[in-house]
């Protein structure tokens, strides 16, 4: 954890998911082993090895399609992390 971003390495099983969340504004995600399907109200878009994708704020699922785990690395505004905690600590989650 930086200044200024948060780094995260998620894993995910094949055939599971990351819960439905919302994306803070400018969060990026680097698919560095897998396949993902990555949906939101909007689109639906696919990510392999290599690519990456980065939020526009909006609520997204993450889904392993492929048959080993999916492994990204989550790049987040520290500013998000702390507005996240502000809205939980205010009952708004």
């Amino acid at each position: 954890m930086g200044a200024q971003h948060i780094v995260k390495h998620l894993t995910v099983l094949p055939g599971q998911s990351l819960p439905l969340s919302v994306a803070t504004l400018g969060t990026h995600w680097r698919v560095v082993e897998g396949s993902a399907m990555i949906s939101s109200q909007e689109r639906v878009q696919m990510i392999w090895r290599d690519q990456s994708l980065t939020s526009g704020g909006e609520i997204q699922r993450i889904d392993n399609i492929g048959i080993r785990p999916l492994h990204l690395i989550e790049v987040a505004p520290t500013r998000s992390i702390r507005m996240a905690k502000r809205r939980v600590l205010s009952g708004v989650a």
